[in-house]
């Protein structure tokens, strides 16, 4: 994602979604890590959900911007979180319109997405 960001930069803005997790436990620490377990193994509040997303950034050096799901509230569309590899995308226009979605984010197909829509002579 960080080659399509570079690739993309000043037509398409790519940012890394933190989203809930729906079970905590040990599994969800980035390799290595050493911090606090917290946010990982005990149910999501505000504050556990921003530092996993540190713990997460930092982890895997993540360099885009990152937002943070709500603990309650709108977030991530449920169907997403139910499906069997969960890794989405999404490519939301500047009028805030859903263009693309998947359930598992790979890079060769956002590519072809973003090339062809960004070839049009007016973005849908």
């Amino acid at each position: 994602m960080d080659a399509l960001a570079a690739r993309y930069a000043g037509r398409v803005k790519f940012l890394f979604a933190y989203t809930d997790e729906a079970h905590p436990s040990r599994e969800f620490l980035p390799e290595g890590y050493t911090g606090d377990h917290a946010p990982f193994t005990e149910a999501p509040t505000p504050a556990r959900r921003l530092a996993a997303a540190r713990a997460f950034r930092a982890a895997l050096k993540v360099r885009r911007e990152v937002l943070v799901e709500p603990v309650v509230g709108p977030g991530v569309p449920r169907p997403f979180l139910h499906a069997p590899a969960y890794h989405p995308v999404f490519v939301v226009g500047l009028d805030g319109r859903l263009l693309y979605s998947a359930y598992w984010l790979d890079a060769a197909e956002l590519d072809t997405f973003l090339r062809a829509y960004l070839a049009r002579p007016v973005p849908l």
